[in-house]
């Protein structure tokens, strides 16, 4: 006996009409290939489109990943960081990237993988957010604002004419 997701065959003598393993036509002569074929083609294209789809899910993080870390320094500058600390500020934040960068180096990506390559990205993007926002107040200039007490006396506000 031999089965497959489509038939079941069998081999036996000769039976009767009325038997329970009756003969049949083989698979290639069925009164439904177009069907079958048109199952086929729709699966393939599919694929196709899952396999495009990913494709170009891992274009889209691998350009935006490129953006961010290219962009990092002269953000870091915009809130604040002196010169000095800029190379350590970056290093600190590099692994945030790491594991988004090494699903990305991956030889071929599943549609699942590059749908969950964009999503980490978003996930970092909102880590990257809190933590440059950490170094605004972090390298914030300190303002002194230098209080003075005014004495006033009420016989100076108010004229000599009036009365309370």
């Amino acid at each position: 006996m031999r089965l497959d997701s489509t038939s079941v065959s069998v081999y036996h003598d000769d039976v009767a009409d009325n038997s329970l393993l009756p003969h049949g036509g083989s698979k290639n002569h069925r009164p439904d290939p177009q069907r079958w074929n048109e199952v086929v083609r729709s699966s393939q294209a599919t694929q196709q489109a899952l396999a495009s789809r990913a494709a170009s899910w891992r274009q889209q993080a691998q350009e935006t990943l490129t953006s961010v870390e290219s962009g990092l320094r002269e953000r870091l500058r915009t809130v604040g960081v002196p010169d000095e600390a800029l190379d350590e500020e970056i290093a600190g934040m590099s692994p945030i990237y790491t594991s988004i960068r090494e699903r990305l180096s991956a030889a071929e990506l599943s549609f699942t993988d590059a749908r969950g390559a964009l999503t980490a990205l978003s996930v970092a993007d909102a880590e990257l957010r809190r933590r440059v926002a950490d170094l605004r107040e972090k390298y914030r200039p300190v303002v002194v604002v230098e209080r003075r007490e005014l004495r006033l006396r009420w016989a100076d506000l108010v004229s000599s004419t009036s009365r309370l």
